[in-house]
């Protein structure tokens, strides 16, 4: 049985036979601008919202044809599918190196535009790995700009280190069209790659900050960073100190701020200047995923200060609302150390038993999947984790929420459900492409079906009163003529958009491979951490309760010689004079940013846990002088 033909065929016969009237409009395939722009093109906001181009010479060599085709592509007036086809034909037809360099940066944004994230980063990657000249400078740093934004949405997928090499040919070029942000953050991407990954050598740490040469915050941040690697502490507070505190900070920097924060609060608290710690620990954005464990932190703080009674009243917040499901076991034991240096002593033992109480379940369970890693039942913890995510499983919430606060899982598990994202956008792309193109192909033969009576009768007046076409027909013919190269193009971009995306699906099961291999593992390593560390908390509970017990039982021993204490004590606590004036205290505010029932933070939910605890001693302290100063009047 021989194929239907499409009924958009016999009327291209119709078309092609125009011949010698087509060549008579005057069109042509060439273009020229009288004025245009000089320089190189310069892309701003690229892969971003209110993206725009100075096409500089461009603008005198590029088919203006391609010219609307980008703005409406950027004015969201043109699908991803026909962009991709249109930018496509911009490199079949480019005669100069940043003409080619141009199309292939739009093939890339097309796919990036349409969720196509892996296959567009491999595309704008190529590209900005290329050798650099002025001319096409812009072109591979808007490539380079939109590898920074992936890069920023999905931290799993790196930028490629062929990309970091051409590092300094960019911060040459970029003086020269003013882009050097772009290259600020390519070199601030790189430093942080560098430092997660190893040790880095003060040669290679002075490489890196000469990069960012000229930019205070960048140059703050990395040698910072890069300090903090090698713990050094002082050099981390002075120039983490110029990071926060320097005014003019370029918003793409604000996603630094809580870890500068972090890393300057645990360099205070390494120098023993522990009230310098805790402004910073205060500093930590309340919805950051590193909040408990800067609340964890701030509470040994206040009891490496002496301030015994807000090192208890931070322990308490960890207890309560949303935040009892975090895993924060040592924030029972500075409790328990706290009510002890007050000579509070049943409420430390309190304390000591909430940690048994609280972690019980997840020392257990770790106990028992440590036991199993010997004997070789090994348990798959990605998959628990997810089933967690899902409420699914018995993992105890505080195991299960360390998982799912674990920075590698919610990388990698971003990337994860991008690639099952893109799988759904590939399928419905190609059949939105078929669709598209099937549209054109009608909308184009009702256009030749209207166009032949009139075209025929004008044909027939230019031949025999040789007056030309009117400019209606004329622009309708135009119209024909862009709708005819659409639908070329289109027809040319299919096989290529098929085997592009067929390709990167291909992909897709080996990085979905690697991605749960990465966060399997990142768990393994830390639940045996979280083993250990809860080991050690049940070993130093015991010492604590040793020297619990010796102080209460020489506590009944001196309130039993001074049976009048506690009288006088109520008394001394009931001045007012013993609060913390309200300036002094962190206002919290409500817990509805964090809990999940909208609390108060400082609700009492731990029975006589207070946050404003008298101190047992200092009363004892003051009773003895009381009673000095009545003896010595009598």
């Amino acid at each position: 049985m021989s194929k239907r033909k499409h009924p958009f065929i016999s009327h291209l016969t119709f078309w092609f036979a125009l011949g010698s009237a087509v060549s008579a409009l005057g069109w042509s395939t060439s273009w020229s601008a009288e004025t245009a722009p000089a320089g190189a093109p310069i892309g701003v906001k690229a892969c971003q919202g209110g993206e725009s181009w100075q096409l500089g010479d461009l603008e005198a060599t590029l088919n203006p044809r391609f010219i609307d085709t980008i703005h409406s592509f950027l004015g969201k007036r043109m699908t991803t599918v026909r962009g991709f086809a249109e930018a496509l034909a911009m490199r079949r037809q480019a005669k100069t190196p940043e003409e080619k360099f141009f199309a292939e940066y739009w093939i890339s944004r097309a796919l990036y535009g349409s969720r196509m994230v892996h296959v567009a980063k491999d595309g704008f990657a190529l590209l900005a790995s290329r050798e650099v000249s002025d001319k096409t400078a812009g072109i591979q740093l808007a490539a380079v700009e939109c590898l920074v934004q992936i890069h920023n949405i999905y931290p799993a997928i790196p930028i490629p280190d062929s990309v970091y090499a051409r590092i300094p040919d960019y911060q040459h070029a970029a003086k020269s069209i003013g882009r050097t942000d772009i290259v600020n953050d390519l070199a601030t991407h790189y430093a942080i790659a560098k430092a997660a990954t190893g040790p880095v050598s003060d040669a290679e740490g002075q490489r890196l900050v000469s990069y960012v040469a000229g930019s205070a915050h960048h140059e703050a941040l990395i040698r910072g960073l890069l300090a903090a690697k090698k713990n050094d502490h002082s050099e981390v507070i002075r120039n983490l100190r110029a990071f926060v505190d320097t005014s003019g900070m370029p918003n793409h920097l604000q996603r630094y701020v809580t870890q500068a924060h972090l890393l300057l609060a645990r360099s205070y608290y390494s120098v023993e200047q522990y009230d310098h710690a805790i402004d910073q620990f205060k500093k930590v954005d309340r919805k950051s995923n590193d909040l408990a464990d800067s609340l964890q932190e701030m509470s040994w703080a206040y009891l490496m200060a002496e301030d015994y009674k807000e090192a208890v009243g931070t322990a308490i917040i960890l207890q309560a609302g949303g935040l009892r499901k975090t895993y924060t076991p040592e924030a029972p034991m500075v409790m328990s150390m706290a009510m002890n240096e007050i000579c509070q002593y049943p409420e430390s033992i309190k304390a000591a038993n909430t940690f048994r109480r609280s972690y019980e379940s997840v020392y257990q369970w770790l106990e028992s999947w440590k036991k199993g890693e010997k004997d070789g039942k090994r348990q798959n913890l990605y998959k628990l984790a997810v089933q967690y995510l899902k409420r699914q499983g018995d993992t105890p919430d505080r195991l299960g929420s360390e998982w799912l606060r674990s920075p590698v899982f919610i990388a990698d598990q971003d990337e994860v459900n991008l690639l099952f994202d893109e799988k759904t956008a590939a399928s419905s792309l190609t059949a939105w492409g078929s669709k598209e193109q099937n549209a054109l192909a009608r909308s184009i033969v009702d256009e030749i079906h209207d166009l032949k009576p009139t075209f025929k009768k004008e044909l027939a007046r230019r031949q025999q009163e040789g007056k030309p076409f009117s400019s209606n027909l004329q622009a309708k013919l135009e119209h024909l003529r862009d709708s005819l190269i659409s639908f070329r193009n289109l027809q040319h971009a299919a096989p290529v958009w098929k085997a592009v995306l067929a390709n990167q699906l291909e992909k897709n099961p080996v990085i979905e491979h690697r991605l749960i291999a990465g966060i399997e593992s990142d768990l393994k390593k830390r639940s045996e951490r979280m083993h250990d560390q809860l080991e050690e908390i049940a070993e130093n509970i015991e010492l604590i309760e040793v020297e619990i017990y010796n102080g209460a039982s020489q506590d009944i021993i001196w309130q039993n010689a001074h049976p009048d204490f506690k009288k006088i004590a109520k008394e001394l606590g009931d001045d007012s004079g013993n609060r913390a004036p309200a300036s002094k205290v962190w206002d919290w505010g409500k817990a509805s940013n964090i809990t999940e029932d909208g609390a108060e933070i400082w609700e009492d939910e731990l029975g006589s846990f207070k946050a404003n605890l008298p101190d047992n001693c200092e009363s004892k302290d003051k009773y003895l002088a009381l009673k000095a100063t009545k003896i010595g009047r009598n």
